[in-house]
């Protein structure tokens, strides 16, 4: 359903003579003209002159895939890229979803997280104090995990975290610098300049694969390590543990085909 005040996230998908609809994640429509289909053609938005709707944020992608017979595929490569299948996508604009698990600092489970509205409506995740959010089971070792984030003050720190099994975990630690950890013992593995503007919002992109772990911040490599000994397939979560900061747009895509 389409709430007032409150944003929305549609996508609309033409392959062939099939069109389907996703209203925040979920399928809306599913139809296949078998008369004559329209090919080609613009893009046109039309509103009614007494009614306010804002609009925001357009990607237009074009589905080059010879054969696709999956909707779904062709959704995963529209968020995830070639090659890789959608495991997790959340933008909070409905609150959570029930693909998190929330719990205190002493893992009782718990929701003390809140959700933000800014001044256009847009919603996010923000913690103000020490506090884990553990995504459903994943269980992928070669992923692609990427987020929006925005500290509030110098102080505030959150661990982003990535592989979480019974094992361990890879951790990144944004404090005055950003370091790579590796638990259960807290092991260095790397570290660069955090450079997270207080008050900003940056992109975080962290990609897994086959030990290789590359962090990307705002589009720019910062840290790349291999890992000799990669930890086990596993999950991801958010831990914030100091000040208040915001957490968004959150996509976890795993390499397609592979069996862990």
């Amino acid at each position: 359903d389409i709430t007032a005040d409150q944003w929305h996230t549609l996508q609309y998908m033409f392959i062939g003579n099939r069109l389907q609809v996703y209203i925040d994640g979920e399928q809306f429509l599913d139809y296949t003209d078998s008369g004559d289909p329209l090919e080609g053609g613009d893009l046109w938005i039309e509103t009614s002159p007494t009614n306010q709707i804002l609009f925001d944020n357009f990607k237009v992608y074009e589905i080059v895939a010879e054969g696709e017979s999956s909707m779904e595929a062709s959704l995963d490569s529209t968020l995830c890229g070639d090659g890789f299948e959608l495991l997790l996508f959340e933008d909070f604009e409905t609150g959570p979803s029930s693909q998190w698990i929330f719990r205190d600092a002493a893992g009782a489970e718990a929701v003390p997280w809140e959700i933000s509205v800014d001044q256009a409506g847009g919603h996010s995740l923000i913690g103000d104090s020490h506090l884990w959010a553990y995504s459903q089971p994943l269980g992928k070792s070669d992923i692609l995990y990427r987020l929006r984030m925005r500290k509030e003050s110098p102080s505030a720190d959150t661990h982003i975290n990535f592989g979480v099994s019974p094992e361990g975990r890879y951790y990144l630690s944004f404090g005055a610098e950003m370091i790579l950890y590796k638990d259960p013992t807290d092991i260095f593995l790397a570290k660069a300049d955090s450079l997270l503007d207080d008050l900003q919002w940056h992109e975080i992109e962290i990609s897994v694969r086959q030990g290789q772990i590359q962090v990307q911040m705002d589009g720019d490599l910062r840290i790349d390590y291999v890992d000799p000994s990669p930890m086990p397939a596993g999950d991801i979560a958010l831990e914030n543990l100091t000040g208040s900061i915001f957490y968004d747009d959150i996509l976890v895509c795993a390499v397609s085909g592979v069996t862990e």
